[in-house]
């Protein structure tokens, strides 16, 4: 596993990450770590990786998530101006879905972030993304971009509006369908910003369009 230990404390949860797993470029992983630790936002709890020699030392602040049930539109503005920033800097988080992403009393959190989007698992390669959520043409080239986190945050998004049911998400898993869910081709979320993406999920009606 890249995860070699995992510890869940009353103010953090820590992971240890063997170097020898993480597959992406040394150049690409310093990049993220030095981001990780140096980024600040409001939608992101306290993050560091620390470099013990052979392994990443990933702590993350403990958040409290809430139940919630209705969303409006400016529920996720704080969440659409951190993901902005991470497109301006060309950073991918790899997996925004509703596991990585949780209400809390002070709003959205994004947590999870990986040291390395690719890693061996079991012996094998693996793609840190989560099954639909990612871009088919990022699978193609075996490299996760923006395009992922994008698809990933339209899902979301629409979720939490209940948008979308599951089973219309099982059926995407399997015809990768994107513009009969969210009225966008994968190649159109390329000049998007997540402002852009939000208003889409909001004011895309699924029903009448599929009528």
């Amino acid at each position: 596993m890249s995860i070699n230990r995992l510890i869940v404390r009353r103010d953090k949860l820590i992971k240890t990450y063997r170097k020898s797993n993480l597959l992406d470029s040394a150049q690409d992983i310093k990049y993220r770590v030095n981001f990780i630790n140096s980024f600040s936002s409001a939608s992101v709890p306290e993050t560091k990786i620390i470099d013990i020699g052979e392994a990443y030392i990933y702590e993350q602040e403990r958040v409290t998530f809430k139940r919630k049930s209705v969303f409006s539109k400016s529920d996720f503005l704080s969440l659409v101006q951190t993901l902005n920033a991470f497109l301006k800097c060309n950073f991918v988080h790899g997996d925004i879905n509703q596991k990585n992403i949780k209400w809390t009393e002070n709003g959205f959190k994004i947590i999870d972030f990986e040291p390395s989007l690719m890693q061996l698992k079991q012996n094998k390669r693996c793609l840190m993304v989560t099954d639909p959520y990612f871009s088919t043409i990022d699978l193609g080239s075996g490299s996760l971009s923006s395009l992922t986190d994008k698809i990933g945050f339209l899902f979301f998004v629409s979720k939490c509006l209940n948008k979308v049911t599951h089973h219309q998400i099982k059926v995407f898993s399997k015809n990768r369908n994107l513009k009969d869910l969210i009225g966008l081709n994968e190649r159109d979320l390329l000049d998007m910003g997540y402002d852009e993406l939000l208003l889409q999920s909001i004011n895309y009606n699924h029903e009448y369009h599929s009528n």
